[in-house]
């Protein structure tokens, strides 16, 4: 698709693009093709004095793809693009027109500020080597073309780009040392030299370190659910989740907000990949979670911060996974803790819109799905537990009433209603009143009827275990099936 895309004109690619990047919202590769297609036959210049709010402009499709929260503001490949892009518009633009120093000079603040805006976002990325080497080639003949006053600016960009380990650390330094070396304070430029050179060789080593790490990650592989390719997903997860443990034991010893940076950048970029293993989503909430006593050596309780963070990260695979229960459950534990009980309930009100349907509309067509009927009968039953944790008893039972009018519901919800009305309301007269409910419906299944069983064992009432045995055992039809689940009443004590 994205081949036949590039080889039409851009109205006529562009909804094969919108459906490309709708079905891989976080592929480097679709997003990269979409700009630079619109790049080159729309006009640079044309796009960027549009008034259109089209959402299809380059600097639309830009704020698509890099804004704050989205997967792919973690890729480097995508800002190096969008660097050219602003130099093209800006500085190149200008000089074409014959434009006044005053306007090349705002042109040089934009391309400064959009690789400043780079490199905060990725700059600490191990794929982000080709964007240092631009900024540094930028800023060298920047000064050179009269564009800097002072090598100080260029300098701190070069010994920026040599404070982090990646992909382009060997060369950038072979250009800060012939950069150097062209100084006309050559003392200054030899103790300087000599500084850096000691200072990095620990990066050196964490380059190396982190290319083995790196070997054989895909940066752009298209994410499709484990299904379609589970070996290689898989063995994509594992490299990842490698590199995210590194990050993690802090081997540079970094200080605390950015050892959260690199780990989170780490997360973002594998989530461009492997965005439907939702063991990936629950390690970077986790992380969110956690990075305090990761970077304090001790346990450090989860402030309101870190877990808003770790609800986003949460949110973010729920949309993903929509049909996740292990997702769903685990952003309304954590607004649980924030008590935060509306966004709570939203969290299961989207479970139960994702599951629901699919499970009624198997039912209806006479194929029961006992699968996504037992899933839909477990998001009412944690639904209703922690809504009374964090509500009241009525709410929690408006709730099991929704359940038990649900078509697809199973016995679990009522044997979980009357648990909770035992344990949590100390009352065990509504929880024997849920039992009976339950009991006309599920009277001929086995482990319904020991649930209520071990019930009134209990409760130490022994006569209505005899009569609940005789009445199931009644109602068990003669057959096979029935045979066998008549035995295991009768031997269940």
């Amino acid at each position: 698709m994205v081949r036949a895309a590039q080889a039409r004109t851009l109205d006529e690619a562009r909804p094969v693009y919108e459906e490309i990047v709708a079905r891989f919202p976080t592929s480097s590769v679709a997003w990269t093709v979409y700009i630079e297609h619109a790049m080159k036959e729309a006009g640079t210049a044309t796009a960027v004095a549009s008034d259109s709010t089209d959402t299809t402009t380059v600097d639309a499709l830009f704020t698509r793809c890099l804004a704050g929260g989205h997967e792919l503001f973690a890729e480097p490949k995508l800002w190096i693009i969008y660097a050219r892009y602003i130099r093209e518009t800006r500085i190149d633009a200008v000089r074409r027109a014959g434009g006044e120093s005053t306007a090349l000079a705002r042109a040089h603040a934009e391309m400064r500020e959009a690789f400043g805006l780079a490199t905060k976002a990725v700059g600490s990325a191990f794929g982000a080597g080709p964007l240092w080497s631009a900024f540094a080639t930028y800023e060298v003949q920047r000064f050179e073309l009269g564009g800097a006053t002072n090598r100080s600016e260029t300098r701190k960009v070069f010994q920026s780009a040599l404070t982090l380990p990646h992909s382009a650390t060997d060369a950038i330094w072979t250009q800060y040392e012939a950069w150097e070396k062209e100084s006309k304070n050559a003392a200054m430029a030899e103790t300087t030299l000599k500084e850096w050179k000691a200072k990095i060789l620990p990066i050196r080593a964490a380059v190396t370190a982190q290319a083995r790490l790196w070997a054989g990650v895909d940066t752009e592989l298209f994410a499709t659910p484990p299904s379609a390719a589970p070996r290689e997903q898989a063995q994509q997860l594992g490299m990842w989740r490698a590199i995210a443990e590194h990050e993690r034991r802090n081997p540079l010893k970094v200080g605390a907000e950015e050892l959260e940076t690199r780990v989170r950048l780490v997360f973002n970029r594998a989530l461009c990949c492997v965005r439907f293993i939702p063991e990936m989503w629950f390690d970077a909430a986790d992380w969110e979670q956690r990075a305090a006593s990761f970077a304090a050596g001790h346990h450090v309780p989860p402030s309101d911060d870190a877990l808003e963070r770790a609800a986003r990260v949460l949110e973010r695979g729920c949309k993903a996974l929509p049909q996740c229960l292990t997702l769903g459950f685990a952003a309304a534990s954590v607004y649980e803790k924030l008590k935060d009980a509306a966004r709570m309930r939203q969290c299961f009100e989207d479970l139960l819109a994702a599951v629901v349907p699919v499970a009624s509309g198997k039912a209806a067509a006479g194929g029961a799905d006992k699968a996504h009927a037992s899933a839909a009968s477990l998001i009412f039953i944690e639904y209703q537990r922690l809504v009374r944790r964090i509500e009241t008893v009525g709410a929690a039972r408006g709730i099991f009433k929704r359940a038990r009018e649900t078509p697809t519901s199973t016995w679990h919800i009522y044997a979980a209603a009357a648990r909770l009305e035992l344990k949590a309301n100390k009352d065990a007269t509504v929880a024997r009143k849920i039992f009976d409910l339950g009991l006309k419906k599920y009277e001929a299944e086995p482990l319904y009827v020991e649930q209520y069983a071990i019930f009134l064992e209990e409760q130490n009432d022994d006569n209505a275990l005899r009569v609940l045995f005789e009445r199931t055992l009644a109602a068990i039809p003669n057959t096979p099936a029935g045979k066998l689940s008549a035995r295991r009443i009768c031997e269940w004590r």
